[in-house]
């Protein structure tokens, strides 16, 4: 899905965009370099959520609930805020629009918000994930499979697409500079790391993980020779000897 994907080709040094947009610690309405502290990891969300609709015997459909719970807690995004962020237009990215904050001194991100609602699923979920638990818990492996990700959660949003009124996750994570690696380099990668190769993108581990979409445009090869595995899919409890990146 190439959405995170950096090069140091068309994309602004840092003290460039600064006027251009606004960074996610201005969407939460906080700055300084503790305020990524404060932003929920998936597995906190989906805890805090879970518990929301278990207390309130919330039975509404999940688009009301999960507001409600965003409402409670105080991670509603309004549209407003999004569309003032910079837009990082890439290829691909058929589950998430990316967005480029202002350089600030800080470490680099990139804000992702999910897309409209699959045909997949008949006008629900998020991206390749049906409903909200399974695309936070996906999101909370992918942070144990490569804590280096750095995947926060800054809230929930509106659809940006007109007339739908299933809301968006925007998340948080970290911009990884590198390029594409060759399918040579990423078999060598996945073989060294004690993955099968068992056909069409899934690699399985004897460990029982099994990891989908594995193929290069889901990789970043960094200039230290490390692959950063994004947005491949996560099944079975991760727990390989080191971590991928």
């Amino acid at each position: 899905m190439n959405e995170a994907r950096g090069s140091s080709q068309g994309i602004p040094k840092r003290n460039q965009v600064r006027a251009e947009g606004r960074s996610e610690d201005a969407i939460r309405g906080s700055a300084g370099p503790g305020a990524q502290e404060q932003l929920q990891s998936p597995s906190g969300f989906l805890e805090g959520y879970l518990n929301h609709v278990a207390e309130n015997c919330d039975n509404l459909d999940e688009p009301q609930s999960l507001f409600r719970y965003a409402k409670a807690s105080g991670q509603v995004i309004s549209k407003a805020e999004i569309t003032a962020l910079r837009r990082y237009e890439l290829t691909g990215g058929v589950e998430h629009e990316v967005f480029l904050p202002p350089g600030d001194g800080e470490a680099w991100h990139i804000i992702k918000v999910t897309r409209p609602p699959s045909e997949r699923w008949k006008g629900h979920g998020y991206g390749l994930n049906p409903d909200a638990v399974s695309y936070l818990t996906r999101l909370a492996k992918m942070n144990l499979l490569a804590p280096g990700l750095d995947y926060r959660i800054l809230g929930v949003t509106p659809t940006l697409a007109p007339d739908c009124a299933w809301p968006s996750f925007v998340t948080r994570m970290a911009y990884i500079s590198g390029t594409e690696p060759t399918a040579d380099e990423l078999h060598a990668y996945m073989t060294k790391l004690g993955f099968r190769d068992c056909g069409l993108n899934v690699w399985e581990h004897a460990s029982a993980l099994t990891l989908g979409d594995v193929h290069t445009g889901n990789f970043i090869k960094t200039p230290d020779g490390r692959m950063a595995p994004i947005d491949v899919t996560v099944e079975g409890d991760v727990l390989l000897p080191e971590v991928m990146f």
